[in-house]
């Protein structure tokens, strides 16, 4: 059936167990050929996802298994997922096992979990990667980041890429003061002011690639490293002067002092990457200097306003060929931590949807998540506008832009970050699962309510997603949808059988009782699938059709 395929491709994985006894249950297993990632479950589901970690002819399904049960929060899942670390062999499935772990807060397996790390370290890339990105996303990554930059040394032929990308910004993030000496000792090289791209200390080691340079120079400065900030300020602030190869990473360096401002201000006039760097370190500045009460502070923050006032009608013209929509949301934030309120006003008009209630580019996405970070009056409706707009559709490759608003929600305390679970991108709806670390009945709520008018992906996620939280107001929230007039009859028939996959097996009668008024043929069939499930018996002839 047409519907039952969809359901599948939902990646559900589920197990009732009857009242008359266990030996009735019946797993709902994830089939989606394409990952695991939109794999939501009810709670009631997790013991058959821990079965199917334990089976050794699973291999591939048990990498799905494990990120399903670390999506799910699924912290009663802790000692099946120790075990299977312990046993695994395929580094992949083992990988996927080791981020569930941290995902899901297990601090007893984190030395296991680390060992795995230096198994696969330079053996198995992705495995690695999957395991490092674990630990540095839940705050647990500076250790071994700082072990990793002990052991190895120039000229990194293996390591470059690495270092650049993943280990470098976790030292940076956790702010690991201690790693500075390491990175003095990567980032010296005596003929650095005899750069054939002119004077100053851009001279890239003839052994190092100049975006690993840029990276380790910009650390540098990040984690305090003055004298050679005080080096580049001049250079880079100078209009016109010699930049190095991949600026990006040396103005990412900057934003501690006011004497950084002429660099920022100027490349905050460039393009991206550089421009993206620049407005980050602009809005460091504007916190240091606002816990500062010198004079020099109030200074300081006048000239910025000053320099990114000058820079507002570049910004704001559309038509320039260096225009970049988030930069120009990036541009007012910035003068609206300064106070401005002109540009608290842009601000907040530049988070709406743009053409007939669509959003076609990331400037209302990236007004919206700074306005709400920023608490700006009406903030948080705006976003919730927003996310409404794009459960209906949105451009597949803004995807990071979604994310970032529905976590701004979520840290906002809004729980209409909840409706991002109806967005059509995964990655997005993964980001929404923190209903699955805190879900409230508020949250299960806005998220049955925001399935209607999204896609069908989107709509399927958002009610079945509620089968985490078997509380009244969530059933009370499914059956709403299940009877709306105005939904459409798959998504009322998601609905039901969400509910059902909520309460359990006694509510089939419910689905009898709906199929008998109720003409529409996904309702049959949801009524028909779900007797066959807990009831192990065929339907009647007339509720197959």
């Amino acid at each position: 059936m047409k519907h039952a395929r969809s359901l599948s491709a939902l990646a559900l994985a589920l197990t009732f167990t009857a009242a008359a006894g266990p030996a009735q249950a019946r797993n709902w297993f994830c089939e989606n050929s394409k990952g695991s990632y939109d794999c939501y479950g009810a709670r009631y589901g997790i013991p058959a996802l821990q079965e199917r970690l334990a089976n050794p002819k699973e291999k591939q399904s048990r990498t799905d298994v494990a990120k399903e049960l670390g999506l799910l929060d699924a912290t009663e899942a802790a000692p099946a997922l120790r075990a299977a670390l312990a046993t695994e062999t395929d580094p992949w499935a083992k990988a996927a096992i080791a981020a569930a772990l941290v995902r899901i807060g297990d601090t007893a397996s984190e030395n296991d979990v680390v060992r795995f790390c230096h198994e696969v370290e330079g053996k198995v890339p992705s495995a690695w990667e999957t395991c490092f990105d674990a630990l540095a996303d839940a705050g647990r990554g500076r250790a071994y980041a700082l072990d990793i930059a002990q052991r190895i040394a120039p000229p990194f032929t293996s390591w470059g890429d690495t270092l650049a990308r993943r280990v470098i910004p976790v030292l940076v993030r956790e702010h690991a003061t201690e790693a500075l000496p390491i990175l003095r000792r990567w980032g010296a090289h005596p003929d650095a002011a005899k750069s054939p791209r002119g004077d100053g200390p851009w001279g890239t080691p003839p052994d190092m690639r100049d975006h690993l340079f840029g990276a380790i120079q910009g650390a540098r400065m990040r984690l305090g490293d003055e004298a050679l900030a005080a080096q580049v300020r001049g250079p880079l602030g100078t209009p016109n002067a010699v930049v190095p190869a991949y600026p990006e990473h040396w103005v990412a360096g900057l934003g501690s002092s006011e004497g950084d401002i002429p660099a920022l201000a100027r490349f905050a006039s460039s393009t991206a990457p550089e421009s993206r760097e620049a407005y980050d370190g602009i809005d460091r500045l504007i916190a240091v200097l606002g816990k500062r009460t010198d004079a020099a502070a109030r200074r300081g923050e006048d000239l910025l306003r000053t320099r990114l006032n000058a820079l507002t009608a570049h910004r704001e013209n559309r038509e320039h060929i260096q225009f970049e929509a988030r930069m120009l949301a990036r541009h007012h934030a910035s003068l609206a931590r300064l106070g401005v309120a002109a540009s608290q006003k842009r601000l907040l008009e530049l988070a709406v949807p743009e053409e007939n209630g669509r959003i076609t580019t990331v400037i209302p996405y990236v007004a919206a998540e700074h306005a709400v970070q920023m608490k700006l009056p009406g903030a948080t409706d705006a976003a919730a506008t927003i996310l409404l707009a794009a459960r209906r559709g949105m451009d597949m490759r803004q995807w990071e832009s979604v994310r970032a608003l529905v976590r701004a929600m979520e840290e906002a305390g809004d729980v209409r970050y909840a409706i991002g679970l109806a967005v059509g991108h995964p990655i997005v709806r993964e980001e929404a699962l923190a209903f699955a670390r805190h879900p409230t009945d508020a949250a299960c709520a806005e998220s049955a309510k925001a399935s209607v008018a999204a896609t069908e992906e989107g709509s399927d996620a958002a009610l079945l997603a509620l089968t985490l939280r078997p509380t009244e107001a969530c059933d009370a929230a499914l059956l709403s949808i299940a009877q709306r007039s105005d939904a459409s009859p798959r998504t009322r028939a998601v609905a039901a059988e969400a509910r059902v996959l909520l309460r359990g097996p006694d509510e089939v009668r419910w689905l009898d009782a709906i199929a008998e008024t109720d003409q529409t043929r996904l309702v049959k069939q949801t009524g028909a699938r779900m007797a066959i499930l807990f009831r192990g018996r065929r339907p009647r002839p007339d509720r197959s059709q």
